[in-house]
Formats: structure tokens, sequence, C-alpha cells
């Protein structure tokens, strides 16, 4: 019975969409960032469209379990991020 060789091990799959650019993938730069938006969208001054990037980011970033909206800390306590 002939033999093959092994297959090459798949490429990694691209990015998604959002989760490229700065701080992608980085939580502790994110969170000022969707909090400045929340802020500028209370008193509308926001422009359409405004952080669409980071929100994608932070969106992927929940998508693969990399953040949670809410976790048990340290003490047992359950912690909510509200950003």
């Amino acid at each position: 019975m002939p033999t093959h060789p092994p297959s090459p091990a798949p490429s990694p799959a691209p990015p998604p969409p959002g989760s490229a650019g700065p701080g992608a993938g980085e939580p502790a730069e994110l969170a000022p960032v969707i909090e400045e938006l929340w802020e500028r969208s209370a008193g509308g001054g926001l422009e359409p469209g405004a952080g669409t990037e980071a929100v994608e980011a932070t969106i992927d970033l929940l998508d693969r379990g990399v953040v949670r909206v809410a976790e048990v800390g340290t003490d047992g306590r359950t912690v909510v991020h509200e950003w």
C-alpha cells in the first residue's frame, strides 16, 4: 500500500474584520477608548462611524473569549466589566 507524505499544517486564518489596527487584541488599550466613546455619545458629540474599529476589535475579543462581560474575581465575587 503506498504511503503519502503528511499533509502540511493549515495556514492560520486571516484575522476577522475589526481585529487589526492599533490596540487590537489589547483590552487595556481598548477599554479607555470604549469608555471615551460612551461618554461622548451621551453628550451627542459622537460623529457617525466614530470608534468603529475599537468597537469591532472589542467584539472580536468577546467572541474569542479573550475578555468577558462578567467573571468571577479572585475573591469569588462577580466582577462586571462595564466598558
